[in-house]
């Protein structure tokens, strides 16, 4: 029988193991990368557009691992530019951006940790929605936090964010109903606490 020569079993054994070293580090690390030289051209960037275009290839960039990660922390990112700005269409374009990445996580459903997307997802809503005092924004923020506290029952960031939402529209009702909730898991939140004496509630 014959034998397959030491040098063939070698050599693909090398070209295997740089084959795992390029999928499973070097092509993660190079979208970190990718992303980390869009955020430094920021400050040439003159509008919109060419913001969301200097990050479109770092967050398309197909990497085994990291993708999800990098949309979240993007969508933190596009949060932060949302807090400081006024501008009606610049935060509308915001949120069809954030809509944009945030899709294949929601379409799979999972991911390396979908409830802390649907927080940060949840969270941006609502810093959009005060922003522009839209209430349909709230709504959706509302919406991502109670889809979270089902995937997550008792996690305090839902119940912090429904918590808030209740503040936003002025609910006493529902916040007290809310604050009941976090005390029957955590009795001594001083969060919540806090909010209800803020907002008179306190027994």
């Amino acid at each position: 029988m014959r034998t397959i020569p030491k040098t063939i079993i070698a050599t693909s054994g090398t070209i295997f193991i740089g084959v795992l070293f390029v999928v499973g580090v070097w092509r993660p690390l190079h979208k970190s990368q990718l992303y980390t030289s869009a955020q430094a051209q920021l400050s040439q960037i003159r509008s919109v557009a060419a913001f969301f275009a200097a990050f479109d290839y770092p967050i398309a960039y197909w990497a085994p691992t990291g993708g999800d990660e990098l949309r979240v922390q993007y969508l933190m990112y596009l949060q932060s530019v949302i807090s400081q700005t006024s501008d009606e269409a610049v935060i509308n374009a915001m949120v069809q951006e954030a809509d944009r990445v945030a899709q294949p996580l929601l379409e799979r459903g999972k991911g390396f940790d979908f409830g802390t997307f649907l927080n940060v997802y949840g969270s941006f809503y609502v810093v959009a929605g005060n922003a522009l005092h839209n209430m349909d924004y709230i709504d959706h923020a509302q919406q991502i936090f109670e889809e979270g506290l089902l995937r997550s029952p008792g996690r305090l960031q839902f119940l912090y964010g429904l918590l808030d939402i209740a503040r936003i529209k002025g609910d006493d009702a529902v916040v007290k109903k809310i604050a009941d909730s976090i005390f029957a898991l955590y009795p001594n939140d001083s969060i919540t606490r806090q909010v209800l004496d803020e907002l008179g509630l306190s027994q």
